[in-house]
């Protein structure tokens, strides 16, 4: 599949600011994990990008008409979807992948066992999120201007609420394990 015309300019700036941001968009896409999947499944993603720790941002095609974002983790966990329109998932590009993979975890753990866990609705405030701008902003020196390029050559402004986006998608999507889980065996 032919990645959108934002995505393809994404993977350009990534190309041309490899610093930037925790996300690798090779053209030709990502491989999944042959050795983890089989066929049948392996159909139903499209890799778009890596991050360095080797976690996938993929596109789920869960049925001919669907299509979510989702995080396969290198490490198992989180795997879900995470933004249902490539919008959502470029407008929590303005926080970098590792506020992504935190709501999830956050979601992950909230939601298996909620005692003693922070509600990832509450947990990521407005002022943590500001807070965690600036950081990012801090750590990468090139991110500033990678946000203003997001917002007046894409025309993709912040996500108001990057951790309520995330936990609709997350509510209003097929639950991914399951999906794959309940595959036929081959």
């Amino acid at each position: 599949m032919q990645l959108p015309e934002k995505l393809i300019l994404l993977q350009s700036y990534l190309q041309e600011h490899p610093e930037t941001i925790d996300l690798y968009m090779p053209q030709g896409g990502i491989d999944l994990w042959d050795r983890l999947w089989t066929p049948d499944i392996r159909a139903d993603f499209q890799g778009v990008g890596k991050t360095t720790t080797g976690s996938i941002l993929s596109y789920w095609f869960p049925g001919k008409a669907s299509k979510f974002w989702v995080w396969l983790d290198s490490e198992g966990v989180p795997m879900s979807v995470f933004a249902r329109t490539d919008e959502a998932f470029l407008s929590l590009l303005h926080f970098d992948t590792g506020l992504i993979y935190e709501i999830l975890m956050s979601h992950y753990f909230f939601r298996t066992d909620p005692i003693g866990r922070p509600d990832p609705l509450k947990k990521f405030s407005e002022a943590f999120v500001k807070k965690r701008m600036k950081e990012v902003n801090e750590i990468s020196p090139d991110f500033p201007a990678f946000r203003e390029w997001l917002v007046n050559d894409l025309d993709i402004k912040p996500a108001e609420n990057p951790s309520a986006l995330i936990v609709d998608a997350i509510n209003t999507s097929p639950d991914l394990l399951t999906s794959i889980l309940q595959r036929p065996a081959h």
